[in-house]
């Protein structure tokens, strides 16, 4: 992890684009980089990325979005339902103001072959006119509409608890495949982060989610697996680090379900994290997890996610967005640790956009995992199988002849 800078000023509520012009002032990959690298034939299937309005569309599952924007001292209510925190925690670079959909999605992956994404829930169109547990539904119906114009071919869904009463789930469930006109119902993202409690009163963070510490190791929660496991479908976990054992206890309880590892394991590198033997330890404990997760045959892991400002790489709070290479030379001894456990066959590069991409472009993004597996000495077969096929076993995947795009 590196030092981090100080904050840059940017207005989240300005109306023009700050952050594309800061991406556009960094590296840039010419048709012939692309080339080189591969990255204008390589087949991808995106598993990991968001779309949001939060103009428009609002967010409503974000912890103390009540507050709206109360902590900034300014009345913007409306052009923004998130808390000062959320910021911190994510990158100041985040703009609520610039809606990240179709139009903004396909311009990103335009020159590579990026043959359908998954989209992973993020709290965004939640119909509050439903009853409670069927709000995200309407997140569902959103997607559906979107992809008409973009190539989203899989959805994965936020319920309201993984732990709730099996009937509601499966009429949950069943719910969001009956919205699911277009895309592929593929399986529920769960976000399940937790501050951990050595670090209670020490660290601040938006994803302090408003579950019990234990509620991963919990046998309803398990019950709920199983649930999606009969259905044939896939779970993400979007945790910390020191959840990783609570995950490994699940998988084991579920042997049949495909249980997806969300940002490497959920790195952190900010605040207290940030001090040398902090890191060293969180290091230790991170490679015991994922080594025991390596060990459970159901679980696969996606590769990225962890250029959010908690993370602690630093690339969002410089003046000038990086190249392909400092990403991935930053990026490798996590990466290359988890492919030495894993192995090619179950491992999954990710995008995390437009989280990700406070940080980086996505065409550096992808040129940034390409470095990598060709710097740990992946055959064309493993590339392919990282950017593309794992994909598609995992969330057992359509993939059309020709993507849908605008």
């Amino acid at each position: 992890m590196t030092t981090r800078a100080e904050p840059v000023e940017v207005d989240p509520f300005a109306e023009e684009n700050q952050l594309q012009p800061w991406l556009d002032k960094g590296a840039q990959l010419s048709d012939s980089d692309l080339k080189e690298l591969g990255l204008d034939t390589q087949r991808i299937i995106d598993p990991h990325h968001h779309l949001f309005n939060f103009v428009d569309g609002g967010i409503s599952t974000a912890p103390d979005a009540s507050k709206g924007s109360e902590e900034s001292g300014k009345d913007e209510s409306k052009k923004n339902p998130l808390p000062a925190l959320f910021y911190e925690t994510f990158g100041r670079r985040l703009q609520v103001s610039v809606p990240y959909e179709a139009k903004a999605l396909n311009k990103d992956i335009n020159r590579l072959n990026v043959r359908g994404t998954v989209f992973i829930e993020c709290g965004s169109y939640y119909d509050m006119e439903a009853p409670e547990h069927l709000r995200s539904v309407g997140e569902t119906v959103k997607v559906n509409e979107i992809a008409k114009s973009c190539p989203i071919i899989g959805n994965q869904i936020r319920v309201p608890s993984m732990a709730m009463e099996e009937s509601k789930l499966e009429e949950v469930l069943d719910a969001h495949a009956k919205a699911s006109t277009i895309v592929k119902l593929t399986g529920v993202r769960d976000p399940v982060a937790k501050i951990d409690p050595r670090m209670q009163g020490k660290v601040r963070t938006a994803m302090d989610h408003n579950i019990p510490y234990e509620h991963l190791a919990s046998d309803e929660y398990a019950r709920g697996a199983k649930v999606l496991e009969r259905r044939g479908l896939t779970l993400d976990l979007y945790l910390f680090y020191h959840q990783l054992p609570m995950a490994a206890q699940l998988a084991r309880k579920v042997p049949n379900l495909r249980l997806v590892i969300d940002h490497c394991g959920g790195l952190i590198g900010d605040q207290e994290y940030a001090k040398p033997e902090v890191q060293q330890q969180m290091r230790e404990e991170w490679e015991k997890s994922i080594e025991e997760l390596a060990s459970i045959p159901n679980v696969r892991i996606k590769l990225g996610g962890i250029l959010m400002s908690y993370c602690g790489l630093g690339f969002d709070e410089k003046e000038t967005a990086p190249s392909a290479q400092e990403v991935a030379d930053a990026q490798y001894p996590w990466m290359s640790f988890i492919i030495d456990k894993f192995g090619v066959d179950r491992c999954i590069f990710e995008s995390n956009f437009p989280m990700d991409r406070v940080s980086v472009s996505y065409e550096n993004c992808f040129a940034s995992f390409m470095l990598i597996a060709k710097r740990y000495g992946c055959s064309a077969e493993d590339i392919d199988k990282m950017f593309y096929s794992n994909a598609v076993e995992t969330y057992q995947l359509n993939v059309p002849e020709t993507p849908n795009k605008l």
